[in-house]
C-alpha cells in the first residue's frame, strides 16, 4: 500500500515544474513523472496522457471536456474538481488522491479510478459516474450518479494506505 510520500517520491523521480501548470484548448499533450508546486489546470477539450505519477502542492481543476488518460497516479494535496464533460480514464484503474482536500465530479463526468480522500469528502453530483472505488472520510452522491466497483480491484496491493494507521474499512453498496 502507498503513502502519499511514496507517490510524491515518484513524481520527483521526473523532477519540478515550478508555480501553477496549466493547459487549455485542444490536442494532447504528455505530462510526468512531475510534482508540480502550484495548481494543475485543464480547461476546453485539452488531453493529458499521463507518462508517470503527478503530485500536485496545489488544487487540480479540470473542466469543459478536459480529459487525462494514462497508467499512472494524480496526487493533489488540495481538492480536486472534474466539471462539465471532463473525464479521468487512465488505464489500470489508478489513484486519484487528494491528500487534504475534497474531491468533487460534476455535471456528465466520467471517472475510471481510485478516488480517495482520506481527510475529506468526495462528493458525486449530476450524472457524475465512476468506474473503480471512491474512498473518503466521507462520500456523497446526488442526482443520478453512479459507481461501478470492478471485481480486478479486489486483489491489488498498490492501493493507498490509511493515514491514519490502519487499513480502510470496506463498504459496499448500490445506488439505485
Amino acid at each position: 500500500m502507498h503513502s502519499a510520500q511514496q507517490y510524491q517520491a515518484e513524481a520527483e523521480q521526473g523532477g519540478f515544474h515550478y508555480g501553477n501548470y496549466g493547459k487549455t484548448g485542444s490536442g494532447t499533450c504528455q505530462l510526468g513523472p512531475v510534482h508540480i508546486s502550484g495548481d494543475l489546470k485543464l480547461t476546453g477539450s485539452i488531453g493529458i496522457e499521463l507518462q508517470g505519477t503527478v503530485y500536485v502542492d496545489g488544487k487540480i481543476r479540470m473542466s469543459g471536456s478536459s480529459y487525462v488518460v494514462g497508467p499512472s497516479t494524480l496526487v493533489a494535496e488540495g481538492d480536486i474538481t472534474v466539471t462539465g464533460s471532463g473525464h479521468l480514464d487512465p488505464d489500470e484503474l489508478p489513484v486519484i488522491m487528494s491528500v487534504y482536500g475534497d474531491i468533487q465530479c460534476s455535471g456528465s463526468s466520467e471517472t475510471s479510478a481510485v478516488l480517495y480522500a482520506p481527510n475529506a469528502e468526495v462528493e458525486l453530483v449530476g450524472s457524475a459516474s465512476v468506474y473503480g472505488a471512491v474512498v473518503g472520510y466521507s462520500v456523497g452522491t446526488t442526482g443520478s450518479s453512479v459507481i461501478s466497483y470492478p471485481i480486478e480491484l479486489r486483489d491489488r496491493e498498490d492501493l493507498p494506505c490509511d493515514p491514519h494507521g490502519g487499513s480502510p474499512e470496506i463498504l459496499t453498496y448500490t445506488i439505485e
